[in-house]
């Protein structure tokens, strides 16, 4: 967050009116244009064999009427949307990610899919497989689009603050300033900052950079003023971000949002912990708050292991003969080594040589001076045999020499815990934007949230990072 003098050109956030409707109708819609994508998949599914054939002749003692399939598309609908609604298809939060939400989606299609199969089987209903196939397809590919196009006009509704959450946060410290930073500065999450109170030290405002400028929020009053706030109906969610020493009042302002009816929610920032390390169990319905491991161990640590030895081999073929280009391009350009050698921390801290193309870096403030290896991250290749010899993972933190983990924190140590990696949340989540302090941050989330489908999203996340052609470092 940036305190700016008081005669900066800013930009105030307007006060926000947004129509509600009820809460239902969102679900209710998303469901109803569910329902049509399913039936007009199957529809399509139909056309496409039945009556155009593809995949082979259909006999004519094999012929079926769209009608024969009404009442098992009636249950493979049923089966979805139960399935939907059961894993809370519907129920996800604005910002859970587009991949996120197709993978669930896939699964539950899938899992209908497959009840389907089997009550067909069983009721020795034997149509052209291959129509269970194409409808499988193509639903998948038109609930893609769909949520594509929902999110599409949703962004679109919010930018002109239409339908957006009104949210006041209570606390400037550094956690409400980092979070109000994040809510101006991402408007594409549905949230808006109508101000924040705080114990009356604050400024009477707090600025921000966004997309749409240097914007403001404003400073609406001490902790004493949110009974009155909450009275004028200007915020529709509370957030409280307060500092150790406030968490006395936490009570007091819960009470206060329930006689509101408002909604409210607590950053849980107690002992200074890392806000995204925490993680709540329970003992016998005694909840308890401990902290997640920054490491990837056991069964784990080996399937992620194969993922990398599997993934090497198949880029080495693939990137073979690019690479033997770049070689004889390097050389050609330096006329001395093909491979530059760096002497990195890996794992656990223990010393190895990182590979490069000894391709020429960019002269300062002159990216077109970059050779075209560099622009397309193909210098980086050769470490694909550290990976192959385990000191480097495909997807990890980004290395970093000796002289530079020398100085490191005690919390930032843990990202040592983890084999460094070619590519990671650093890079997919845009490196050239992000502190060394968030690129720590998000290296101890993908440590501590590991999964083989993480590492999946990373890697479609870094493929289209390099078509946009992100500019290297």
């Amino acid at each position: 967050m940036t305190y700016l003098p008081a005669n900066a050109r800013v930009r105030t956030m307007p006060a926000v009116r947004p129509a509600r409707a009820p809460a239902i109708l969102g679900p209710l819609s998303a469901l109803t244009v569910d329902l049509l994508a399913i039936w007009l998949s199957f529809w399509l599914a139909y056309q496409l064999r039945y009556v155009y054939e593809v995949g082979g002749q259909v006999y004519e003692f094999n012929q079926r009427s769209f009608a024969d399939f009404h009442n098992p598309i009636a249950l493979f609908t049923l089966l979805c949307l139960g399935i939907f609604l059961v894993r809370g298809v519907y129920r996800l939060s604005s910002w859970t990610a587009l991949l996120d939400e197709m993978g669930l989606v896939a699964g539950s299609v899938t899992m209908a899919m497959g009840g389907l199969l089997l009550t067909a089987y069983l009721s020795q209903f034997s149509p052209s497989r291959l129509f269970f196939v194409y409808a499988w397809a193509i639903l998948l590919g038109s609930l893609f689009f769909v949520r594509v196009a929902r999110r599409q006009m949703r962004e679109a509704l919010w930018a002109r603050d239409i339908g957006v959450r009104r949210v006041l946060i209570v606390g400037n410290g550094t956690t409400g300033r980092r979070l109000m930073q994040m809510l101006l500065a991402t408007p594409g999450m549905g949230m808006r900052v109508s101000g924040y109170v705080d114990e009356g030290l604050g400024r009477k405002s707090l600025t921000a950079g966004s997309k749409r400028g240097v914007i403001r929020a404003q400073h609406l009053g001490s902790l004493e003023d949110i009974p009155s706030i909450l009275d004028r109906n200007q915020v529709d969610e509370v957030i409280l971000a307060l500092p150790s020493e406030g968490h006395g009042r936490t009570l007091d302002i819960a009470s206060w949002c329930r006689s509101a009816g408002v909604p409210f929610r607590v950053v849980p920032d107690l002992l200074q912990l890392s806000l995204d390390r925490v993680q709540l169990d329970e003992i016998s319905g005694v909840p308890i708050l401990s902290v997640r491991e920054a490491s990837i161990r056991g069964t784990n640590a080996a399937i992620k292991r194969g993922m990398d030895v599997l993934g090497t081999l198949v880029l080495l073929v693939v990137l073979a003969l690019p690479m033997a280009i770049g070689a004889l391009a390097t050389h050609r350009a330096t006329g001395g080594p093909i491979l530059m050698r760096r002497k990195m921390v890996g794992r656990c801290g223990v010393p190895f040589t990182q590979l490069r193309f000894a391709s020429p870096p960019p002269l300062e403030h002159d990216a077109s001076s970059s050779s075209w290896m560099h622009r397309c991250h193909l210098d980086g290749a050769p470490q694909l045999l550290n990976v192959l010899r385990a000191d480097m993972s495909l997807i990890g933190p980004r290395a970093q020499p000796a002289d530079r983990t020398a100085h490191y924190q005690d919390w930032q140590r843990q990202r040592l815990l983890i084999a460094p990696g070619m590519t990671g949340l650093w890079f997919s989540n845009g490196r050239t934007d992000l502190t060394f302090d968030e690129m720590v941050r998000l290296d101890l989330f993908y440590a501590e949230h590991w999964s083989a489908w993480l590492d999946s999203k990373i890697l479609l996340r870094t493929m289209v990072a390099l078509l946009r052609g992100r500019p290297g470092s």
